[in-house]
């Protein structure tokens, strides 16, 4: 995995600049020019000894001459692109000021700047800053989504172990609630009651977990839906399944019309809106009163298509 300086490794070290350049005394005045204003430098003849240099140690940017023998920039440049370790490594190309189609043909490569000969100081030390700073905030970016990237991965594997850790337990209490349930008298009704309540409680806790881990997977794009064919009074007669210990609590009687249709639905999904529904009218009703469930066919028209205004 790459790994990209700090903030603290650009505040407390001097960026490196590398200088290719065949004339001697082009590469002394930049090297002094650069390493006056703080800039750490190192040079090479020819693109061939830069790219030796490059594929041994990093920099920050590259200032490269274009008229070069054994390997010109334009070349070099290309070998840098292609190379994954180097194709975004900021490159400012020094090139006679009648060149202007190598100028061209390396900002077309890929090249983030150029700078003429006789090269003016101040132009070159301004555009040097430049894609060094740019450098800086392009690292700090990519630094900023790898951060997110390794969180994101640290919240999905949470909740993996959330829903296995938290989910398990309340299996374990839940058979046992019903092995009790079977060795009790069924006339203990202080016993029953209690188990009745046991089991209220652990579906609430399963329905509080369930909610927690959709609400978590929906916001990390990771909440599985599947889509078939549902029967909609099943599914109403297993919420009331579900909700009618609560609803025995506060003697609410719970009512269904059939209504034989078949909606186009996740099962699961569908069953958790339909529980939250009907335990907020039970748990908002009078005591004593009634509940009723029914489903309806319903047409959703498009009037515009309908010739209707």
């Amino acid at each position: 995995m790459t790994t990209y300086p700090s903030i603290e490794d650009y505040t407390q070290r001097t960026p490196r600049l590398l200088i290719v350049d065949d004339n001697e005394v082009n590469r002394v005045l930049l090297e002094r020019m650069l390493g006056a204003e703080g800039y750490s430098t190192d040079s090479a003849r020819d693109g061939r000894e830069a790219l030796d240099k490059l594929a041994e140690d990093s920099f920050d940017l590259l200032l490269l001459d274009i008229m070069m023998p054994v390997l010109d920039g334009i070349s070099t440049l290309r070998f840098i692109r292609a190379d994954e370790n180097t194709a975004t490594l900021p490159a400012i190309l020094i090139s006679a000021m009648t060149d202007t189609d190598d100028i061209v043909r390396g900002l077309e490569m890929g090249a983030n700047d150029y700078i003429t000969k006789p090269v003016d100081m101040g132009i070159a030390l301004a555009r040097v800053k430049t894609q060094v700073t740019l450098k800086y905030l392009a690292d700090e970016r990519d630094r900023t989504i790898e951060r997110l990237r390794q969180t994101n991965e640290m919240r999905e594997q949470f909740f993996r172990m959330a829903s296995h850790d938290l989910k398990n337990p309340l299996t374990n209490l839940r058979v046992a609630q019903v092995l009790l349930k079977e060795l009790i008298d069924p006339n203990d009704v202080r016993s029953h009651t209690v188990l009745d309540t046991m089991t209220l409680t652990i579906s609430t806790m399963q329905q509080v977990i369930e909610d927690f881990l959709d609400s978590a997977a929906a916001q990390s794009g990771a909440l599985d839906i599947r889509l078939q064919a549902v029967n909609a009074d099943a599914l109403l007669q297993q919420v009331i399944e579900q909700q009618l210990p609560i609803a025995y609590d506060k003697q609410i009687d719970l009512q269904m019309a059939n209504a034989g249709l078949w909606i186009h639905a996740d099962p699961a999904r569908l069953l958790q809106v339909l529980q939250n529904l009907l335990g907020n009218a039970i748990k908002y009703s009078p005591v004593g009163s009634e509940v009723r469930l029914w489903a309806i066919r319903s047409v959703v028209c498009d009037r515009s298509r309908a010739g209707h205004p």
